[in-house]
């Protein structure tokens, strides 16, 4: 007997090598299901269903997908318009509107609720996955639309089950368990795992002919950690692009990082009468193209109304309390050479008389020649890797910690920017047109700014030279150590330094004219570190040998914060070690498709003697309601 068995055994393990280098195989065919071509445009819709199958939100994106693990994720629904996620390899940027800057981020961060963005944006399992056959099973058969939520049916037919690892580590989930139709290797179902091996969610796959299945048309997603939510993937089109792999840096891929990477933006406030008059002519050159091709011009925006109360004091002793109502109404348009972003304001506070307001937060004319991208006009240019405190912004030099984000102020900028796929250049003439006694942000000044992609490093350098201020040169970096670990640094040496700056750091102080200091620095240490859950903990540390009065100059910063379905509290403190004080800011915050109601509470707390006791404002209470559109 012995001798019969050892051929069938080495039949039997040969079958099983067999199947286990097919693996690869297999793998691609399960792609071609979801990515019918190597490079893609597709339209994505993201509906979320509460546990009782009612729904919940739902969200657009526009997803580019090229080979070599290149995505570009663009937001189209009004809660989220104008955000964008880029994907290279191991490697994520994450753009918000409001400020123009890209954020680093990890693996960790990029979940957007119940789908991430790898959900979203990364269609192919070959290229970062290796694995075996488990076994082979009985599985349920391919489903249609409409069948994804309904009883799994009785018939079932032939699958395998395989077992596979993550290869690098940018992927959303280490481990996947999925199972494959025996005879075309179309997916059926997945389950996901994280990196410490917990099922975060399951899968469904549903295709156009179940019969003969030839494309997964929707992803049925089920959340297994917290809210057991139901999120359905439905690819609504799809467009194969073409290959541009081997294209010059202005093309392909480089074009989907320079299109996350560049602002568009600008008005003619900062510019001078030649320039702003070139400005305006382009502008309406543009304008009118633009509106021959297309009478009906893109808008959007949000309308916001917000009510604020504050406790005012005087050496530490109450004195009044007031309240304010504000209503906002900002703009957005955009052609192919320029953008402009318009704000209304009408404000009312408890004192007689109202407040109107109208400005351009952007308005711009850009064209693109040899490589480069030239733009003029009122621009948001953020610079820098902090979040509390950024020493390296030296063209925005914008309010950092406000209650509420709204966008900023651009500055009057003539700039010049060139992007490759790992690298980019910008060149600013911030207040081009402004005396040269300005001072602070309104200041004239060339800028400059490298940037440099390495690996999971991203590294900046910046100088600075003002008509007051002189020269400063800065180096920043923002490092993923890990899925869920981002470290971040900035240092900037300074000739002099406009004093005082204590207004900058929102603490209701108001701004005195400005003096010269000496020579100084800034620099910041900081870490985000995010959970599978959505807590994150934000921490800075940072010096800024610029700030008067001396309690100023150390700051410690803490932010927690928690995304729980359609719920976000948020806590934060900022602490100054030299004379103990601390500000305290308490949030929450509910956003639905196109609603966003936000609320909180900021004191300030501490010795009688800190220098945060004694400003005009100690505590502030806030409502916010915005409505997009």
């Amino acid at each position: 007997m012995k001798p019969r068995l050892l051929p069938i055994l080495c039949l039997l393990l040969g079958a099983l090598s067999a199947q286990a280098q097919d693996v690869p195989a297999m793998l691609k065919a399960a792609d071609h299901f979801r990515m019918s071509a190597e490079n893609l445009e597709v339209d994505t819709l993201v509906q979320v269903n509460k546990a009782d199958g009612s729904p919940d939100k739902e969200r657009r994106y526009k997803v580019f997908v090229q080979a070599k693990r290149q995505s570009l994720v663009l937001m189209q629904s009004p809660a989220e318009k104008g955000q964008k996620l880029l994907m290279l390899g191991d490697d994520f940027w994450l753009l918000m509107p409001e400020s123009q800057r890209p954020l680093r981020i990890t693996p960790m961060q990029k979940l957007l609720g119940d789908a991430s963005t790898g959900d979203i944006a990364n269609l192919r399992w070959a290229d970062d996955y290796s694995g075996q056959v488990v076994a082979e099973e009985r599985c349920e058969p391919p489903r249609s639309v409409g069948q994804a939520t309904t009883p799994a049916p009785e018939t079932t037919f032939p699958c395998l089950h395989l077992s596979l690892n993550a290869t690098r580590k940018g992927v959303s989930y280490q481990r996947i368990e999925l199972w494959l139709g025996k005879a075309r290797f179309e997916p059926l179902r997945a389950e996901l795992y994280v990196l410490s091996d917990k099922l975060a969610k399951q899968a469904l796959f549903v295709f156009d002919k179940p019969a003969a299945p030839t494309l997964v048309t929707e992803m049925v997603l089920t959340d297994q950690v917290s809210n057991h939510k139901t999120t359905q993937v439905r690819y609504l089109n799809r467009v194969a692009e073409p290959d541009v792999s081997g294209a010059q840096p202005a093309t392909g891929v480089t074009t989907m990082h320079s299109c996350f990477f560049k602002s568009r933006r600008a008005d003619q406030s900062g510019l001078g009468r030649g320039a702003a008059l070139a400005a305006w002519i382009g502008l309406a050159l543009t304008a009118g193209a633009a509106w021959a091709q297309d009478a009906a011009l893109p808008l959007s925006g949000k309308l916001r109304l917000q009510w604020d109360e504050r406790r005012a004091s005087h050496n530490g002793a109450q004195q009044t309390q007031t309240g304010a109502a504000t209503a906002e109404l900002e703009l957005r348009s955009s052609a192919a050479h320029w953008n402009a972003i318009a704000t209304l304001q009408h404000q009312g506070d408890a004192a007689p008389g109202e407040k109107n307001r109208a400005w351009f937060n952007e308005l711009s004319a850009t064209v693109e020649g040899g490589g480069w991208q030239f733009s003029a006009g009122k621009k948001i240019v953020a610079w820098d890797v902090g979040y509390a405190f950024r020493p390296n912004d030296v063209v925005q030099q914008e309010e950092r910690r406000t209650l509420v984000s709204t966008t900023p102020e651009g500055r009057g900028v003539l700039m010049a920017e060139r992007f490759d796929l790992d690298s980019a250049w910008s060149l600013v003439w911030v207040n081009p047109t402004h005396a040269r006694s300005a001072t602070g942000a309104s200041e004239p000044a060339l800028a400059a700014r490298l940037y440099q992609r390495q690996g999971a490093v991203d590294w900046h350098g910046f100088a600075r030279y003002g008509e007051r201020t002189g020269t400063s040169l800065g180096i920043a970096a923002a490092w993923v150590a890990s899925d869920a670990l981002e470290l971040h640094a900035s240092l900037r040496a300074l000739q002099r330094a406009d004093l005082p700056v204590a207004a900058s750091q929102n603490l209701g102080q108001a701004q005195a004219q400005p003096t010269l200091s000496g020579s100084s620095t800034q620099a910041l240490v900081g870490a985000t570190w995010t959970h599978i859950s959505q807590f994150s903990v934000l921490s800075e540390l940072w010096w800024d040998g610029t700030a008067r009065p001396d309690a100023l100059r150390k700051n410690v910063y803490v932010r927690l914060s928690w995304e729980h379905e359609n719920w976000q509290p948020s806590l934060d403190l900022l602490y100054h070690p030299t004379d103990g004080g601390q500000l305290w800011t308490l949030a929450l915050s509910h956003s639905g498709d196109r609603i966003l109601v936000q609320g909180g509470v900021r004191l300030a707390r501490g010795p009688a003697d800190a220098l945060l006791r004694q400003q005009p404002t100690t505590a502030q209470a806030y409502v916010m309601l915005s409505r997009a559109f």
